[in-house]
């Protein structure tokens, strides 16, 4: 109710008072999680972005928040440009690897690629980091143009098979699309020797992908 009146006070001109709604929304720890990051988002949509952002930066640390929230809040801080924000986000160790990783793509949506590419560099060769966060991280970097940085943590992603089998699927596809030449003897030797029908493919594929682009093999 609190949030359609928000959304009303918005569409009638009266930018103030909605502004006001959705900061009393979004400050309300009594409401849902959901709710916050949203009325933080509508309140920076509405030009407030230092009242919005403390509070999207809290939803993305807080551990007993949702961490599709949080992986939300911290995409919503690059609408509102904060990039220290999401630096110092992304930096923080004790932060969930999703949220760091999010952190990390938005500082490089925001033109800071030198400083997002150590920290998703970092995050792709934690073995202690879920697989698919790591396979996240390496995808980003090598949209990044640090293909030759991702490249050897995609290729191990893709060898090991305590990794889900999407996730392998997921390296072996972005080794196609921004590896070299110097990767096609072992995505040859997962495409004939791999356990998993499903890796065995994408690699083949990947080698196809990368011979097409002038690669030797």
């Amino acid at each position: 109710m609190r949030g359609c009146a928000a959304e009303t006070l918005g569409e009638l001109g009266r930018a103030e008072e909605a502004a006001q709604a959705w900061l009393a929304l979004a400050r309300d720890e009594q409401m849902d999680d959901w709710t916050r990051e949203y009325a933080a988002e509508a309140l920076g949509r509405l030009g407030r972005a230092e009242e919005a952002a403390p509070i999207l930066l809290a939803l993305a640390r807080d551990e007993q928040v949702n961490v599709l929230v949080r992986v939300r809040a911290a995409g919503a801080l690059v609408k509102l440009g904060r990039a220290e924000d999401l630096l110092a986000l992304a930096r923080d160790e004790r932060v969930d690897g999703w949220v760091r990783e999010r952190a990390a793509e938005a500082l490089g949506e925001l033109g800071r690629a030198e400083e997002a590419a150590p920290i998703l560099l970092a995050l792709a060769r934690d073995e202690r980091v879920d697989g698919k966060v790591r396979l996240r991280a390496a995808e980003v970097l090598g949209r990044l143009g640090r293909a030759e940085g991702a490249a050897p943590i995609l290729l191990a992603l893709a060898r090991d098979e305590k990794v889900v089998w999407w996730a392998r699927v997921g390296a072996v596809e972005a080794l196609g699309k921004w590896a070299d030449a110097r990767v096609l003897p072992e995505l040859k030797r997962i495409a004939r020797e791999d356990k998993s029908e499903a890796v065995r493919r994408a690699a083949q594929r990947a080698v196809e992908r990368i011979r097409r682009r002038g690669g030797a093999g």
